[in-house]
């Protein structure tokens, strides 16, 4: 099985770097981390790792970029990918920005550059947490409705039993 991946975008590769080493402290070998320099990139990458059958809880993308910005690349996700968790990471995001992505990508949460460690490592943490429980969620709603289509089968037999007592007395 594949290991889990989280995608991180920034024009400015030092960034890049920077957040993808302070991912691997925390995350260790639990997450591939990949990266990407613009949106375009992201979204081939990501086309990949889905024709590959990976899991993509979290999308981290910086805002200004040249290009794509980062909240049209994080609602291109969200369609894409909707149980993906998405994260704006910017130092010049304004309103209309961040409500586009809370609207059209299901924004978990933005964090503003530069970053405070502490506070990185709490917000994935917890945007993982809630990945994990939504799939968790979904898991048990399957399990919940083929239980349930069981249990219409086995009342249709039951009631087809009682009728056919019920014509022979």
């Amino acid at each position: 099985m594949n290991t889990p991946t989280i995608l991180c975008v920034d024009d400015e590769r030092i960034v890049l770097v920077s957040l993808r080493d302070q991912l691997r402290q925390f995350l260790g070998q639990n997450y591939e981390i990949e990266l990407a320099e613009t949106g375009e990139e992201a979204l081939e990458l990501l086309q990949e790792l889905q024709t590959e059958a990976v899991e993509i809880p979290l999308v981290i993308s910086d805002q200004i970029m040249p290009g794509m910005r980062g909240d049209e690349l994080l609602a291109k996700v969200h369609q894409s990918l909707p149980r993906t968790l998405t994260i704006l990471l910017t130092g010049h995001a304004n309103a209309e920005d961040i409500g586009n992505a809370v609207n059209a990508a299901n924004l978990h949460r933005y964090v503003t550059k530069p970053w405070n460690p502490e506070d990185l490592q709490l917000t994935v943490q917890n945007a993982l947490q809630r990945y994990a429980q939504n799939q968790q969620c979904q898991l048990q709603n399957m399990q919940l409705h083929q239980i349930n289509q069981q249990l219409e089968q086995m009342n249709a037999l039951l009631e087809e039993k009682v009728a056919a007592r019920t014509r022979e007395f």
